[in-house]
């Protein structure tokens, strides 16, 4: 299934990077939020048994929804297959750059599960095809930035060998 023209937002899908602060007990995820202000589209988006919500700010109402794909198959053994990202012409462009407000088509897989006796289907996406591309301005985290620095390294003294039965 393709999603067409697809506001996405806080994309994480740089293959050496997953987010590992969901998903641990599956090496990580890929993941991003899907976002549109209309109704129509948000519709089409639960009437393919997608989880959307619907929030607002200062310009209205929205709706939004998380995709993610874990890096390890239910197994926890087999890797998956990173979310390609390509752009139009369906060349493969750094998944880093994709900033907030990108537009994207989206191809999605879907299976059926069953979790604690309830039925639900599940979507992960496979790949974006960027259509309008916002250039990710990536800016420093608190590490980044230091310059080149000499490192003092002091050892600890050597305990005589009687002292050594002392901690025994």
């Amino acid at each position: 299934m393709i999603l067409k023209d697809v506001t996405v937002n806080y994309v994480r899908v740089d293959p050496a990077r997953p987010d590992m602060n969901f998903n641990k007990e599956r090496g990580g995820q890929w993941s991003f939020q899907i976002f549109t202000r209309k109704k129509e589209q948000a519709k089409e988006w639960r009437e393919a048994n997608i989880d959307v919500k619907m929030d607002e700010d200062d310009e209205g109402a929205y709706y939004k929804a998380t995709l993610s794909k874990p890096v390890l198959k239910a197994d926890k053994l087999t890797k998956s297959e990173p979310i390609e990202v390509v752009n139009g012409d369906l060349v493969a462009i750094d998944p880093n750059s994709i900033g907030n407000g990108t537009v994207c088509n989206i191809r999605v897989y879907q299976y059926e599960y069953t979790h604690e006796g309830l039925k639900n289907i599940k979507t992960l996406p496979q790949a974006l095809q960027v259509l309008k591309h916002i250039v990710n301005t990536w800016k420093p985290g608190p590490r980044e930035g230091f310059e080149p620095a000499v490192t003092e390294t002091i050892e600890p003294k050597e305990l005589p060998d009687n002292d050594a039965e002392d901690f025994a």
